[in-house]
């Protein structure tokens, strides 16, 4: 084996996160979730013959549906060391006490893994402003996880159940 062969082998870790561009819809959902919530603990209802259960369970299926179309996958490339080292550097923590400013640096990481949409970090910074923390952290791990994560081969014991029990 030749370390020149394995060069043009080389690809580097991809990951993706998926987030609901959605707000209003989260909130939609959870009001009608909690009105099933209190039937469920009303004891003289019963789930199975409540019209009113029925009607909203229905409704929170189709917010689901509703906010899976409003879905968006991000899809992220690792990047260097040197690459992760020079954002670190460029934001550091204030005091200069070690780590980095991840706060004011996300932007920065997330543009330079961003191949799924490919964006700027101007463009990435004004997704951060108008992104709830919630879906930056699922965005910043999924980056940071494509940088830093295992490139070891998964295993998935789900999949390896479901093979297992269908032989």
């Amino acid at each position: 084996m030749n370390i020149e062969d394995l060069f043009g082998k080389i690809k580097t870790p991809v990951r993706s996160a998926t987030i609901c561009l959605d707000a209003d819809l989260q909130a939609q959902h959870d009001e009608l979730r909690e009105k099933l919530d209190r039937l469920q603990a009303n004891p003289g209802a019963t789930m199975g013959d409540s019209g009113e259960a029925r009607k909203i369970a229905q409704k929170i299926a189709d917010v689901e549906a509703t906010m899976r179309g409003s879905e968006v996958t991000f899809k992220f490339r690792g990047i260097s060391a040197a690459a992760y080292s020079a954002i670190q550097e460029r934001f550091p923590t204030e005091g200069n006490r070690g780590g980095w400013d991840v706060i004011k640096g996300a932007h920065a990481l997330l543009a330079a893994c961003a191949i799924d949409p490919v964006m700027t970090e101007d463009q990435a910074a004004r997704l951060v402003d108008q992104i709830s923390n919630g879906q930056l952290d699922k965005l910043f791990s999924a980056a940071l996880l494509a940088t830093q994560g295992d490139s070891s081969v998964p295993f998935s014991a789900r999949a390896s159940e479901l093979l297992r029990a269908s032989a």
